[in-house]
């Protein structure tokens, strides 16, 4: 299993994504957990989960929001920073998908 931090401006684990895709596999499966709580040196050490998926060669895709029976399917953003930190998990995860599966997106369907 592989586990990668989404890292904010300030160096703050904002997400930790885990996956036990391959390299080389044809999709790339994941889950992401929001990061809560931090210790001083910005550790991260509370997390919460948020969504699971995986990103296909071909750039289709499926995203589950919420993996808990009381918030299934529910995905709360609180003000602008959480759109924003949600795009950006989004482009990450997108990236960070070609990038284990050791190849590039097709023509038209890179992230620009």
């Amino acid at each position: 299993m592989s586990e990668t931090f989404m890292v904010d401006e300030f160096g703050y684990p904002q997400f930790r994504i885990s996956s036990e895709s391959e390299p080389g596999d044809a999709c790339f499966s994941f889950k992401a957990d929001s990061v809560t709580a931090w210790t001083s040196d910005k550790k991260p050490v509370e997390f919460e989960k948020y969504l699971h998926g995986m990103i296909k060669w071909d750039s289709c895709s499926h995203l589950y929001f919420g993996m808990d029976e009381e918030r299934d399917g529910n995905l709360h953003l609180c003000g602008v920073h959480s759109f924003r930190d949600h795009v950006a998990l989004l482009k990450f995860l997108y990236e960070l998908a070609f990038e284990r599966m050791g190849q590039k997106p097709q023509d038209g369907e890179e992230w620009s």
